[in-house]
This record gives structure tokens, sequence and C-alpha cells, in this order.
């Protein structure tokens, strides 16, 4: 079965490397007048020279037919669209030997912007899909722009020259560098797309209104109390507002708009956007309410279409609108505006958003940026981490999600956003919304919450579990950096604080070291004799805020600790503010973090907390992932070569057609000889596995097998075998063989014949699956195997692709991992052979994504190795189509 092209996911509107919006898609046959508009009208004599070696052609019906026909075994053509216009033609035609030939133009008025490189993207994608295993085209020797696409792609590629011509060939079978160069220009372009919404340079808003509690009138009164860019209001009767002169109409305005305010009644929005887009308007914020959200006429996609049409990006609509204080921009029609800062924050909630600026004023936290998605229908929280990583003035990003979006967007931008800055996340609905009905242990195992902790542990971001926390550790890193390690010295004036924090640091995982004799000694000539040196360190109520700062200093400065906590009790009114001014001029050179009780936030460099539970809370969580970033980046840096060496890669198009050919019951479930042989495909170690349908087949198979055997029954609809008798171990000869047999017989009237595997040797049983997650995407599930696989519960769920450390971090993060590293004189198994699995598994189910359950259960690991002695896996066709290289969301 040959595997399918998903022509609707390659309809989709993709940045440009200047920030503007196009739509890639498909060719249809009703394209063909437009098709021969762009051969004659868009295209210079230059360029059309270049496209067709020679002077402009007349382009014959019979050529336009065919350029307007999609069919990926023969000849495909996709089309870029601007304002309903095509922009951009790219070809395949079949052509010897497996090759396609491909030919590319592009408008002469949008040169330079990546157009190229984006259509050879998908032209690739889907010949590789067909089965074709090599591209190759032809061009000018002295066109550089069209040779620069072909060697910047990411494709392995050669040149030699052909009648006059040089002819590029670019193989198909390898395109690891081409998603990879693919996700970083996807990055680059998106940054630039957000600038006109997160930077503008001017702002108009678009209805507002003379009422003053009116969302428009109080988003342009903020913008008139400090905004330092251009601005202006919109309206019928061209009114000023709050300052702000006024226009009719938004072409009357009189400078280039970068950001366009929408808040307007919910019927007038389309025609508004419109407008923006024939004024020239870089991007639009839509305030109003009322479309997808509640069902309305018109939907968030009908916006999307229309803002895209004229290269634009929407954010919302349903949206709270952007602040950036940079420009002392506040285009929200919120009340409270925080201080200057370093946090940026994006919400998917407005009412969340709100709450959170006022608690930033209040704590005189500063923010870089603040983004509300609203309804998040073009403009979403991955293309924001993109901007608010390569932001300079940010230093912490804080996300409140209640979707994750596309999940193969999302980790790769999240890991490179997080490797930079610490990211943050409070993901809502944790709870499940209701039992899985599970076919596998896997699914039992990978439930809903545990997919999305595993995306976000791969991508290497903080989890929270509440709004306080989210603001609380966005804060400390925000002014701190985190911390090296997890020793922490606890400081301050009482004891019961001081205990507390202590015992909450345990609670977390973080160490409390005693203090080294000296450095005890250096801290007993700055403070009272009775006070407590060990750590945590009491020097009393009587100590003075210079001294306590002394001391933190001191302990800062020995290298027995990572991080201090100063528990303080403020006894007199402006004990905080005299503790934070010494502590500040003093300093420290490693993180610090205090906590008072009641005090009040402040502006400065110290992280306040009202508590120490929850200082010690927010450290851990820093500590933790500034711990599990610095594994992620020496494992990416070691990721190539290691992966290469234990993958040795199969041919994963021919693994995905022998997957959708295999037979399958009415449920999906793959016939068991057909999946081992699948699994040995793709070189993991299983072993012998042969079918009977006869009790004479059954001994002549165990005959050649030799040795013990056993013997599985083949039952439809039969999920877990071992659960109802229908495995049979330790069976010699042949007459324990076909007694084995007829007991089955009688056991099922519906068995379909048996399997007979040779015996695996003893050894440690675990459980290695995966499954396809609709909202985190591929997962991988490693836990103790048996049927003891959903009783322990022992299990680490991991997001794919899983690197080989990973693999071994999730292994020895079992409970049960002693059984692994020696327990009661056993001897160790082999570790790398079960890394091996795991990381081939991952690419399994990331490649093949017609898997949607795998269960391998048990694979049984030995000193010497590691086998599969048992598995399963449901197949679903219909998800197993070929999707383009750059995706969107």
């Amino acid at each position: 079965m040959p595997v399918d092209i998903d022509r609707e996911s390659f309809l989709r509107d993709i940045p440009l490397e200047d920030g503007t919006m196009l739509r890639l898609r498909p060719v249809k046959p009703t394209d063909r007048d437009e098709v021969k508009r762009f051969y004659d009208v868009e295209l210079s004599d230059t360029s059309s020279y270049m496209r067709f070696f020679g002077i402009r052609p007349h382009l014959s019906d019979e050529f336009l037919d065919r350029l307007c026909e999609f069919d990926p075994s023969s000849h495909i053509t996709i089309v870029g669209i601007r304002q309903r216009q095509v922009v951009a033609v790219a070809s395949y035609f079949a052509g010897k030997n497996l090759q396609v030939e491909a030919a590319f133009a592009v408008a002469d008025r949008l040169h330079s912007n990546g157009i190229a490189t984006l259509m050879l993207e998908d032209l690739a994608a889907i010949a590789k899909g067909a089965g074709w295993s090599q591209m190759i085209a032809q061009t000018m020797p002295d066109n550089r722009a069209m040779l620069k696409v072909f060697g910047h792609v990411g494709l392995r590629e050669r040149h030699r020259f052909d009648g006059g011509f040089i002819a590029v060939e670019m193989d198909l079978g390898d395109d690891a560098e081409l998603r990879r160069r693919s996700d970083d220009r996807d990055w680059t372009a998106t940054v630039v797309s957000m600038q006109p919404l997160l930077r503008p340079r001017s702002v108009v808003v678009v209805g507002a209104s003379t009422n003053p509690t009116s969302p428009g009138h109080r988003i342009a009164a903020n913008l008139a109390d400090s905004y330092t860019g251009s601005m202006a209001v919109v309206r019928p009767d061209g009114v000023a507002i709050a300052g702000l002169p006024g226009y009719a109409a938004i072409g009357d305005v009189p400078f280039p708009v970068d950001l366009a305010i929408i808040a307007v009644p919910q019927q007038a929005v389309p025609e508004v956007i419109e407008s923006c887009g024939r004024a020239g308007v870089r991007s639009v914020a839509v305030i109003t309410a009322g479309f997808s959200e509640h069902g309305g006429e018109t939907s968030d996609a009908d916006l999307v279409l229309l803002a895209h049409r004229y290269g634009m990006r929407m954010l919302g609509p349903n949206c709270f609108g952007v602040i950036d204080s940079r420009q002392s921009l506040n285009a929200t029609f919120g009340s409270r505006r925080p201080e200057p800062g370093g946090i940026a924050f994006a919400s998917q909630s407005g009412g969340l958003g709100i709450a959170l600026l006022a608690e930033a004023a209040d704590r005189h936290v500063g923010v870089s940026s603040f983004v509300s998605l609203g309804n998040r229908a073009d403009v979403s929280s991955n293309d924001l981490l993109c901007a608010f990583a390569e932001d300079p003035d940010t230093r912490v990003v804080l996300l409140y999600l209640e979707s994750l979006g596309n999940p193969r967007r999302f980790l790769p931008i999240a890991r490179r956003a997080a490797a930079v800055k610490p990211v943050v996340v409070l993901k809502a609905g944790r709870s499940s919304a209701g039992a899985r009905a599970a076919a596998s242990h896997t699914a039992a195992l990978a439930s809903d919450d545990a997919a999305v902790e595993a995306l976000l542990n791969a991508a290497a971001v903080i989890r929270v579990d509440t709004l306080e926390e989210l603001f609380d550790v966005g804060v400390l890193l925000e002014r701190q950096s985190a911390p090296d390690g997890a020793r922490v010295a606890f400081v301050g004036n009482a004891g019961g604080p001081l205990i507390l924090a202590a015992d909450s640091a345990d609670f977390h995982d973080l160490a409390v070291p005693v203090l080294s004799d000296s450095l005890r000694d250096r801290i007993a000539e700055l403070v009272p004799n009775a006070a407590s040196t060990l750590n945590p360190v009491d020097l009393l109520a009587t100590v003075s805020p210079t001294a306590l700062a002394r001391v933190v200093s001191l302990i800062g400065a020995s290298g027995e600790v990572d991080a201090i906590v100063v528990a303080s009790v403020p006894l007199v009114e402006d004990d905080v503010e005299r503790v934070c001014e010494a502590l500040e001029a003093v300093g420290c050179d490693i993180p610090l973090v205090v906590s008072m009780a009641g005090a009040p936030g402040r502006p400065g460099r110290l992280p306040i907390f009202k508590y120490g539970e929850a200082a010690v809370s927010a450290l851990a969580r820093a500590v933790r992932w500034n711990t599990e970033r610095q594994a992620r980046l020496a494992d990416d840096a070691d990721t190539t070569t290691t992966t290469t060496a234990l993958l040795d890669e199969p041919d994963w198009i021919a693994v995905r057609r022998a997957v959708r050919d295999a037979p399958c019951d009415d449920a999906g479930w793959m016939e068991t000889a057909r999946l081992f042989e699948m699994l040995r495909s793709i070189r993991l170690p299983t072993t012998v596995t042969e079918t009977a349908s006869t009790a004479d087949d059954a001994v002549v198979i165990a005959t050649r097998i030799a040795g013990t055997v056993v013997l599985k029954a083949n039952v439809p609809g039969l999920l877990h075998k071992s659960d109802v008798g229908a495995v049979i171990l330790g069976l010699q000869g042949d007459e324990a063989v076909r007694e084995a047999y007829e007991t089955f017989r009688l056991r099922f009237p519906t068995m379909n014949g048996v399997d007979i595997q040779a015996q695996a040797p003893a050894g440690s049983e675990l459980l290695i699956g995966a499954r396809q997650d609709p909202s985190c995407g591929p997962l991988v599930v490693v836990a103790a195997g048996g049927v003891e696989a959903e009783l322990l519960g022992d299990s680490k769920v991991l997001a794919a692709p899983v690197t080989p450390a990973a693999a071994r971090a999730a292994l020895l993060g079992l409970r049960t991992a002693r059984r692994l590293t020696g327990f009661r004189g056993s001897s160790p198994v082999d570790l790398d052979a079960l890394v091996r699995v795991v990381v081939r598994v991952s690419r399994l189910v990331e490649l093949v994504p017609e898997i949607v359950e795998l269960d391998l259960n048990p694979v049984i690991a030995a000193p010497n190795g590691a086998v599969i002695v048992d598995a399963r896996a449901r197949v679903d066709v219909s998800r197993g189509v070929v999707g383009p290289v750059r995706t969107t969301g």
C-alpha cells in the first residue's frame, strides 16, 4: 500500500524571511489561468530566461494543463498565493531511475524571501513519500540565487555540468539535516514576523469609542499615557479619542502602521481586517470576541484567512492586548501597567493575564512583554517563544497554556528557547476528563497528564502547578541566576522560619550541608556567641542588617553551598527595607533568595517571598531546571554521533509501507508474525517466532527451533494472553508441544493457530512501548514489565525523539532499576542494549505514524543483551500520511 500524501496539510500559511505571510498549497485545475498570468506578468524577462533557459516562451495548453494536475507518482505543482494571486510555482515531473526533475519560479517582487526554499522543502517531502529517491534540477551557471537554495536547503547534493547547464542532484533518503535547517528557517522567519506585533513603531486603534469604559477607549488612553511611537484612532467620524488624532479610515492614517488594534463590533471585524490589509498594515490584534469560541457566523479561520491574504499576522481574536516595556507600549484595556523588567509573559486566558499583571505591579516585578493570546487563531505560544528567546530584554519566559498546540513544532522551539533562558509553563487541565479504555499497557501508563509531562520534560521547560508558583519561579529567575547545584544555606534571625524552610528543602530534595568548622569560626566572629552556625544559621533576633549581610556574603564566597535563603522576621516597620539594602550593598556570589513574613514587594535584584516554603519551592524548581538543562546541552552536543552509532538507520518509508500492507484484525492489531518481521527489519532483537495453524505444524516448527519453546494462542480480540492462560512455557519434545496445542484448541474455540518461540533465558522483564498521543505527539513508555506492568505503575513516559542519554536516565529512574544494575548478587544487565531498544522504538513511533500503539512486553534484559519476547501493535493507516516538513501552530 503506498504512503498517502496529505494534500490538506500542505495548504498552510507560512511566515517568510521578511515577516509577512504566504499561502502555500497544492495546485488545483482551476488555477490554470492564474498560473498562466503568473508566468506572463509576474516574471521579468531575466527571471523567465532563468526558468525556461531562453526567451519568454509561449506556454502551450498541454503544458499548463499538466502543470495544474497533482499526481505524486508522476508530477505535482505547489503554488504560493498572495491576495488571491499566484506569486510562485514549483513543480516536479517524473524522470528516470527514481528521479524527479524539479523547477521553480518566484515573482520578482518577492525574491530573497525564502519562498523557493519553502517550496523545495515541500517538493522533497512529497517526492520522498511517493517513493522517489532523488530530485534533480537544472539551472544556469550564473543563477546564483537558485544554486544557493539547493546548497542551503539541507539535502545531500552533487553538481555536474550538462550541456552548458548545471544539474543539481539532491538525495531524498536522509532528510534529517533538511528538517534541522527547516526548523532554523522557521525560527528566524517567525521572529521577524512577530516584530510588528511585539515591537511596533506605530499603533492604530480601530473602533475606539467615546465611552471611557469601553475597551477601545481604554486602549487608546493607555497608549496616549506613555507610548513613544506614532499612534492614532480610526472611527467613522474621524473624531480624536483620549488625545490621539482621529481618522475616518485606516487608509487615511499618514504614517505606515505596524499594529492595528481592532475593537469594533463582531460583525464589522472582517471588513476592518480587509481594509487594514489594503492599507499595508503589518499586523492586527483583534480584541473583539464572539467568533469560534461562541460559534459565531464568522470563524477564527475566516479572520486568519483575511489577514494572511495580505501577509499580516493576527493576534486573537478575543484577546486582552499586548504590552512592550521597551517602548512604554500598553495596548491593553487593563488599568495596571507593570514596571519595565525581564519577564515576558503570554497567556491563553485574558483574566489570568490581568491578575498576573496586577500581581507584578503590586510586587514591583518588571515585565518586558505581555501578550494575551485569546483564541490563538494565528499567533501561538510557539511563535512567541521564538520571539521571547531572541529578545535581549527578556530574562525569563512565563506561559499560561490550556493546550500545547502543534507538539511537533513546540518541542524543538521550546528546547531551543529553554537552552538560552528559563521557560516556565503552567499547563491547565491536569485532571483526567474520563477513564481511558486501555487497549494496551502503554495506553494505561501514558495517561493524559503523563503525556503532557513527558513533552514538557523533553522541552526542558519548568512546569509549575499553580499561578502563584508560576509567578514565584519567574520572579526568582528574573532577578537571580539559577543555582549550579542543590546545596543551600539558610540564614536568618528566628529559628521557626529557618526550621520550616529547611524542612521544605528536604521535601524538595535540596541539600542542607553542615558548614565547615573554618567557615563557622569566621561567622562566629561577626555575630553573638549564642548564634547557631551549623546550617541553618540562626543569628538571633538582635542581629543587625549589616551583620546579616556580611554573614551572607561570607557564606556566598565560601564555595560550600550553591544558593542562600535568608529567612528572616522583620521586627520593626523598616526592617524589610534595611535588610534588603544591606544585602544588595554587600553582595553575594551565588543566587540569593529572601523570605520575610508579610514583606511587601520591592524593586531591586532580590526576589522577595512572604514565606520560606514558597522561596524554597521556587529555588528547587530552578535547581532542577538548571541541572537538567546542563545535562541536555551535553546530551545534545553528543547526540549526533551517539545516535548515528546506535541507530544504523533503516529505510523508514519501506517500513511504513510494510506496516500499511500487514494483515490486521478488525480492531487494527497487527498479525504477530508480520509484527516480529517488521521489528527485526529495524534491527530490534526478537526471539525466533513462527506461526502454526495445526498441531502437526507446531511440532515441526518446534523441532526446527530446537530446545525449550513457548506456545502462545492467537485469539481474535485477546489483549493480554497470560491473564487467560494463552501462554504455555517450558515445552520440550513433540508430545508436550502437541498437548499444549490441543489444550489451546479446546480452551479457545476461535483460535487462529499459535505462535511458537524459543524460550528466552531468564532476566529482568521490562515493558517498552509507544503510542501516538493526539495532543502531545509520539510518546515512548519504559516500565517494569511482564504481568506486573500496570500493577506496579513503575514507569517513565518520554516524548519522541528520545536521545540515548534520556533513554538511559529513564531506565535508571525506574523504582525497580536495581534489578538492572545488580541486585542481591545478580549480574547487571546490558544497559546499552536496552538503550538501543528504547531509542529505536522512539524512531519507529516518530517516523511510522501508522503505528498508534505498541507494546513490547516483556523485553527480557540479561547481562549479554536484551530480547523482545512478546509484542503487540495497533495500526491506523489513516494516520500514516506524508505532511510538510515545516508546519504551523
